[in-house]
């Protein structure tokens, strides 16, 4: 996965509107890539095909080596890459036991029980790596001599149980300490058979249980990638995957002479699925050739892309191979009928990041001579001086690049630092905008002037000589840091100089409760303009510091033992400045539990307060009290200060990302107990823990046990037309983060963990219901238990054109009124085991199904007694949205018939100033009424320059085409430049207009 490719995803989502505008084109979005084959595995479905014939998947290209994609957001995806970069932690010294039983209290012998270190909601971020499982004895009994962190993640994976992931803290202080029973619950049992296109066995496939509501297949980090159940296919061609969960499941196939298949069933009890799950592999081609250009030293791949993908880097989006001695490649599993772009890459490093080294060659399987230019070096060389003196600096660090710059790091990876002669030399910059834009430098030395260098334009094969670079000397401030109390130096104390005014992508993201990041720009290491300069205070508590010309920049100093110290924004310069340090003040956090006893361990948020916004962004932090519910927060500054306890009401968050927001501040609703801190000054504040109570109960549908659904709790909205207004909303375009739920056991019956006292939502899920279904649920102290019996209404109909001839493959979707539907539940899941699972991805406004090939279509599962809508698509058809009248409870309602009429297309192609394609953007089409803009609107995103839109009504139609420049956003610190321009285009029937945007 090159840089360029990612950074084109993630600016994708960030600036088009999150993965909304990912999946815009809707229920409209036709793949080249053949559907995937869904059955009912054991349930009898019609979709599980008839008289003995065997599902076939004939899936497009393969995937197999699809890189992992290394997103790190904010400091804390930072902290968590640096882990998974050193995969190192201290591992402290002790014994722990567990056991692992059944549904009935059995000891389980021969689990495998797996132990990795556990962030929480970071653990989207995550690499999941745990250490060799150890196994359970005929007790269940099992053994690890170290636990690596305080939060850990246990998974347990047993034959006949269904997989199970669970957090546990560790314990502290003994030798040996309990860690705890964990519980399995009966699984699923899929064995089946993979044949090859023409119904050959294919031994030595690799089966993978997928996490549920898989998509887009995007794991940031390999996240929980090594704890997915997979096995291998025998020399017959069969399989076994002995864990699996009751309830909707989807195994992918991989071969390397084949393109990748999915399969998706569902199983409605444990045991062993009485269907065999047979899985037919598409005809994968090769092709061949050579690579010439290459130096010796480089080490690299060919990668060959599919071209025209409808799942963004999904499945077989790509297939790699190695690049021999003497050039010679050849790359297996491609789709037979699928374009390809073949290109050079230096090998992946641990993190997913490979440079290109070569621009594409077209092709396709079966070519065997194809020829692979690799690009020359584009370097840049050059010495720095001294401005007033000409003698060479030696002492300095520079970056280059594109929109991320890299430093110039020695052969073994190591920063450089030390220049000899003031010497120094880039070879393969890398420009993550193309090759046609400008390249950034940025040369940082203590005592000067930060360098920067904008647009230099590097041709391949050539290293560009930009000579001599004369540094301008800058002012040095030296600041000593004392102890305020004695005057005492102070050593070790971190002083930064910052620019007030940052420049880059958004000021930063907020998400709902207390999960902040901060901007993609500072994520990605954008270093804009002059650098920020950062240093520790030696023995005499001295540190100097190189001022930022001219710029207002704060300073501010911390230490482990004295209050932070922030100074007003002011423009420095040289000379030497004291500052002292506070000892500040102390807040004891004591935590009552409902009936006024102290509470065990419990979080408490602290955060920083000025005029009613915390501090500054990320100064929310959150600890754990011990087991008498007390913490201390130490070494406040004067202020006002908050306190809290933490969100641990729902099973997750539904959040949306806003741009844009330099401080989220408290967040309406947050109770916030105010502490007015002094210097010396020692508070004491109490927390009272809101009462807690457990849900349980059972789910049924039409009065029989509903097997396998998901639920999850959500804060209760309220009644009134304005809250289902915005229930609406977030069911569209919110993104789901945390835990997913529970699930419901054979005999419908379910069990939350404890929740606070309130009114929830219950968001209940199932496979086979097209829609969720909310339940307004009151949790009492103690036990609540409810009974919730579904609605099994469905309605059926047919879908024709409007010649009467049934439409094959339209997308159906039921919806109600005003919610969007973003085409099929594309989501990025994060972290999936057994019945646990974390997940980002778009809400859920909708069901979806297809029609089959007499145009049928039966939806079940919907809403009952409210309006509803169908909103049906198909390619060059003009989508169509009709009303529902309520369903009653249990209704079915036949004879529905739907009429697609033909409609015209719009294809946009997008070219900047100097005429390259624009590297990303947006096209968005109004529908004209009566000389009014003010009718349909569709919307879709562009890529490398070309948009389309299809299905649209004869007639005049607004266009607006966007681009997003991001050629600034390098060494100059310069802002996204986005430019709009405005076109009016006649759409006719069957016909492809051609639109041209010259930027």
């Amino acid at each position: 996965m090159n840089q360029r490719a990612i950074l084109l995803i993630v600016l994708f989502v960030a600036l088009i509107g999150g993965l909304g505008a990912l999946l815009s084109q809707s229920g409209d979005v036709t793949s080249d890539s053949p559907p995937e084959l869904s059955i009912a595995a054991g349930s009898g479905a019609e979709d599980a095909g008839s008289g003995g014939d065997l599902p076939t998947i004939a899936a497009g290209g393969g995937a197999r080596d699809v890189a992992p994609l290394p997103i790190m957001i904010g400091e804390q995806g930072r902290a968590v890459a640096e882990l998974a970069a050193s995969g190192a932690a201290k591992e402290p010294q002790g014994s722990f036991t567990g056991r692992v039983v059944g549904p009935h209290g059995e000891p389980v012998d021969g689990a495998h029980v797996t132990l990795s270190r556990d962030f929480g909601n970071a653990n989207m971020f995550s690499p999941r790596r745990g250490k060799e499982p150890v196994l359970t004895d005929a007790e269940g009994r099992f053994r690890v001599g170290r636990l690596t962190a305080r939060s850990m993640r246990v998974v347990v994976t047993a034959g006949g149980y269904a997989q199970l992931s669970e957090s546990i803290e560790r314990p502290k202080g003994a030798d040996e300490s309990d860690i705890g029973v964990f519980t399995l619950d009966l699984g699923v049992v899929l064995r089946g058979f993979v044949q090859d296109f023409h119904g050959r066995p294919v031994g030595d496939a690799e089966v993978l249980l997928q996490p549920e509501r898989a998509g887009l297949e995007i794991f940031i980090l390999g996240s929980a990638s090594n704890l997915q159940l997979r096995t291998r296919t025998g020399s017959d061609g069969s399989f076994v995957l002995d864990s699996v969960a009751v309830g909707p499941w989807t195994i992918r196939v991989d071969h390397d002479l084949h393109p990748s298949a999915r399969m998706s069933g569902a199983s409605e009890r444990p045991g062993v699925e009485p269907n065999l799950v047979q899985v037919r592999l598409g005809e994968g081609g090769s092709a061949a050739g050579r690579v010439i250009g290459l130096r010796p030293e480089q080490e690299c791949v060919v990668v060959a892309r599919r071209q025209r993908q409808g799942d963004l880097l999904g499945l077989n989006f790509q297939r790699t191979a190695q690049v021999g001695a003497d050039g010679e490649f050849e790359i297996h599993g491609l789709d037979v009928d699928a374009d390809y772009q073949f290109v050079v890459q230096e090998e992946a490093d641990q993190l997913g990041f490979g440079q290109d080294l070569s621009e594409g060659v077209a092709g396709r399987a079966g070519q065997m001579g194809l020829i692979i230019e690799v690009r020359g070096s584009r370097g840049l060389e050059f010495r720095v001086v001294s401005a007033a003196t000409g003698a060479p600096i030696e002492a300095f660090q520079a970056k280059a690049g594109g929109w991320w710059m890299k430093e110039l790091r020695d052969p073994d990876g190591k920063v450089v630092t030390n220049h000899p002669d003031g010497r120094a030399q880039f070879l393969d910059v890398e420009n993550q905008l193309g090759s046609d834009s400008g390249v950034n430098l940025l040369i940082v030395a203590d005592g000067y002037e930060d360098h920067t260098r904008e647009g230099l334009r590097l041709r391949d094969g050539e290293v560009l000589d930009l000579g001599e670079i004369a540094l301008l000397a800058a002012p040095v401030l030296r600041v000593r840091v004392l102890e305020d109390a004695d005057g005492e130096p102070v050593k070790g104390a971190r002083v930064t100089l910052k620019r007030t005014a940052q420049n880059g992508l958004g000021k930063g993201f907020s998400i709902g409760g207390d999960f902040e990041v901060a901007s993609v720009a500072r994520a990605f290491d954008v270093t804009g303009g002059n650098a920020n300069r950062s240093a520790r205070t030696d023995a005499g508590g001295w540190v100097s510091l190189t001022t930022i010309p001219g710029v207002e920049c704060s300073l501010s100093v911390k230490h482990g033992k004295f209050a932070d110290l922030k100074r007003a924004p002011q423009v420095y310069g040289g000379g030497e400045l004291e500052v002292r340090l506070l000892s500040g003040g102390t807040v004891r956090v004591i935590v009552l539990a409902a009936d006024g006893t102290q509470a065990g361990k419990t979080q408490v948020t602290h955060r920083a307060l000025r005029d009613g916004m915390s501090e500054r962004r990320g100064g929310v932090m959150t600890k754990s009290t011990g087991s008498q519910g007390r913490v201390a927060f130490q070494h406040l500054a004067a202020g006002t200060h908050g306190f809290r306890l933490a969100d641990q009401g729902a099973s997750g968050a539904m959040m949306t990302i806003v741009i844009g927001l330099e401080d989220a501040g408290p967040r309406p609703g947050e109770a916030w107990e105010l502490v007015e801190v002094e210097e010396g000054s020692e508070h004491e504040v109490v927390l009272h823990a809101p009462q807690e109570g457990v849900l349980l109960g059972r789910v049924t549908e039409g009065g029989s046990p509903l097997v396998g659904a998901t639920l999850r709790l959500e804060a209760w909205s309220g009644d009134g037309k304005g809250a289902e207004e915005a229930r609406a909303r977030s069911r569209s375009f919110g993104m789901f983060v945390g835990t997913a739920g529970v699930r419901t056991k054979g005999d419908g019956s379910f069990r939350m963990e404890a929740k606070t006292v309130g009114e929830y939502e219950l968001i209940i899920t199932h496979h086979s219901r097209e829609m969720d279904d909310y339940v307004r649920v009151s949790v009492r102290a103690g036990e609540t238990e409810v009974s919730v019996d579904l609605p099994a209404t469905a309605i059926e109909g047919v879908v024709v054109d409007d010649g009467g001839r049934p439409v094959a493959g339209a997308s159906v979707v039921v919806r109600r009124p005003g919610e969007k539907s973003f085409g099929g539940g594309v989501a990025m899941v994060f972290q999936s085991s057994g019945s646990e699972q974390v997940s980002f991805g778009p809400g859920v406004a909708g069901g979806k199904g297809k029609t089959d090939a007499e145009g049928r279509f039966r939806l079940k599962g919907l809403a009952a007694e409210c309006a509803l809508e169908l909103y049906v698509s198909k390619g060059s058809f003009q989508p169509r949205t009709l009303e529902i009248e309520p369903l009653g409870p249990d209704e079915v309602r036949t004879g529905l018939r739907v009429v697609l009429e033909e409609g015209g297309s719009v294809e946009a192609v997008m070219l900047m100033a100097d005429g390259n394609d624009a590297e990303f953007g947006s096209l968005v089409l109004t529908k004209i009424v009566d000389g009014e803009v003010e009718g349909e609107v569709r919307h879709a995103g562009a890529h490398q320059g070309a948009a389309k839109l299809d299905g649209l009504a004869p007639g005049k139609w607004r266009a607006v085409a966007t681009v997003f420049d991001l050629s600034n956003l390098g060494g100059g610190g310069g802002d996204p430049q986005n430019s709009e321009q405005v076109q009016t285009v006649e759409v006719v029937l069957g016909e492809v207009t051609q639109l041209l945007f010259q930027f």
